[in-house]
């Protein structure tokens, strides 16, 4: 049995300027470097075999979608250190319908099923930084990150250990993802 999550992540020209801004405040302010992605629904310990058709099915129920950055802000949280919010993530957006149709689908398989805390976004540092090292990196970033991207397709992630360590371990195109183009 396995940690997973469920990522959306950027491609091509977002995932190139995103991960320049991760690389970049990992070596300011000392945290681990890692590939830009949003968790959709991280927690999932499960064997991996199993992981894949529930996320193979969830995907294939979901039409492709938009994701778009902005505000960024910081909590007193290592995954959560600096982060930029997804936009226009309200009851009846696509990235939350998303969100609950994953949470149906693995609720039986999460470490902590009672919580229900999603809070769509995009990390760009994590660590455990001083506040005032968290508001500098907020200003150096102008408070806010303009990046959209297609969401075409979920990927699998392995979660176990270090950020550094975590990879993905399989990418599940949407239903209309081949439609759309």
């Amino acid at each position: 049995m396995k940690k997973h999550a469920v990522w959306i992540m950027p491609r091509e020209e977002a995932w190139d300027r995103l991960k320049e801004v991760v690389d970049e405040l990992a070596l300011a302010y000392g945290g681990p470097r890692f590939g830009p992605h949003v968790t959709l629904l991280g927690g999932i310990r499960a064997r991996t075999a199993e992981t894949e058709k529930k996320l193979r099915d969830l995907a294939l129920s979901l039409e492709p979608f938009e994701v778009k950055l902005g505000r960024v802000d910081f909590l007193n949280e290592y995954y959560r250190c600096v982060f930029a919010l997804v936009e226009d993530a309200g009851p009846e957006s696509p990235i939350r319908r998303a969100y609950d149709r994953a949470f149906q689908a693995f609720a039986g398989d999460l470490v902590n099923a009672e919580e229900r805390d999603f809070m769509p976004h995009l990390s760009l540092m994590y660590g455990d930084v001083s506040v005032e090292a968290k508001e500098e990196a907020v200003k150096q970033l102008g408070g806010r990150l303009e990046v959209a991207f297609p969401v075409r397709s979920l990927y699998l992630a392995e979660t176990d250990g270090r950020p550094e360590d975590w990879r993905t371990a399989g990418s599940f195109p949407l239903g209309g993802a081949s439609r759309r183009r």
